[in-house]
């Protein structure tokens, strides 16, 4: 599995399609967090409500992370992910799988991956 977009060198891969050319550039803030949710597939538990915490805190109002602004070109994947698991570590969310499940998620949304409409 190619890890979450997250390289070096320059201000986003190669393969992500940023800004507006981004099929889910206009995602609300509301819809990416029940898409995250979705997209990690855990059964009602700890675990699920620690999700639902952590995206609750990277989005929501004063923060730069509301919906269009995760493919935002003035942002790196890697910037993205540190601030998702600033939020998942901040609300107690540990468990490897999980956290590496909503890392790939954004990297997946960044690159504009159309599988990932079912989640919405």
């Amino acid at each position: 599995m190619r890890e979450a977009g997250l390289g070096g060198g320059g201000p986003s891969a190669p393969d992500e399609v940023l800004g507006s050319a981004n099929p889910l550039f206009s995602v609300k803030g509301k819809e990416l967090k029940k898409a995250a949710q979705r997209y990690v597939s855990l059964p009602d538990g700890r675990e699920l409500g620690l999700v639902k915490l952590s995206m609750s805190k990277f989005v929501r109002e004063g923060r730069v992370y509301t919906g269009a602004s995760v493919p935002c070109g003035e942002l790196t994947c890697k910037q993205v992910c540190d601030e998702l698991m600033e939020c998942s570590t901040s609300v107690g969310l540990t468990v490897p799988a999980v956290v590496a499940s909503l890392r790939q998620f954004i990297a997946e949304l960044r690159r504009g991956e159309s599988e990932l409409s079912r989640f919405f």
